[in-house]
């Protein structure tokens, strides 16, 4: 059975945009236009964390974090030219930080649909990895990469469910807006993902440009 690669290149896509993708522009731009203005109204704000006298210590020791995300594919439904071909990432991260760098472990449940010619049905992995992440323009920037394992969850014919294989994903540029000393939000307009959950035969690949939301918890 033949595999539908989304791999679509920008440019590409941009020029062949049909009205079916329209209500996933304007979710993108909700959504970004929305964590701007929240950004913009926490920086300014004389009650924010970096407004604030009382700016939390984010020197070079030692600290833990936690983190829960969520992302949409919204801009995978625009570049494929195709409303169903989005998908969707919820997951967890927990590690470590020193100064502005910083290690951690991720597990996540990535899904998608729209991938086999013949079966349009919903399809699952689970993923977990490490990666490291680093800070700048006043910790309020993030970049991370991470890789590791993606195991399917759901048959993707001819594979079945447990079937194994690898991830990578990259946030180039993330905004890193703190809400309290222990408490922050990581707004990322654009994540790419690339996860390969089976090598045998005809490669399962899939390719998701993410919106990525997390709230974080550092002790």
């Amino acid at each position: 059975m033949d595999r539908q690669i989304f791999n679509t290149s920008f440019f590409e896509g941009l020029l062949t945009l049909s009205p079916l993708c329209h209500r996933a522009w304007w979710r993108f731009i909700l959504v970004f236009t929305g964590a701007c203005l929240c950004a913009l109204c926490f920086e300014f704000s004389p009650a924010s964390a970096f407004a604030s006298p009382a700016r939390p210590d984010i020197g070079p020791r030692f600290r833990a974090a936690f983190a829960v995300t969520g992302s949409e594919s919204y801009l995978t439904q625009i570049l494929n030219n195709n409303e169903k071909n989005g998908g969707y990432s919820v997951g967890f991260r927990g590690g470590f930080r020193m100064g502005r760098w910083g290690g951690f472990l991720e597990l996540s449940l990535v899904g998608w649909e729209g991938y086999e010619a013949l079966n349009k049905s919903h399809q699952r992995s689970l993923n977990v990895g490490f990666g490291g992440e680093v800070f700048y323009f006043k910790r309020r920037m993030r970049t991370s990469l991470a890789v590791g394992v993606s195991i399917l969850q759901t048959p993707a014919p001819p594979d079945p469910a447990g079937t194994a294989g690898a991830y990578v994903e990259l946030v180039p540029s993330s905004y890193h807006m703190r809400l309290h000393r222990k408490i922050a939000i990581n707004i990322a307009p654009f994540t790419l993902y690339v996860g390969v959950p089976s090598f045998e035969g005809i490669p399962l690949v899939v390719i998701q440009y993410r919106t990525t939301l997390g709230v974080e918890f550092t002790l």
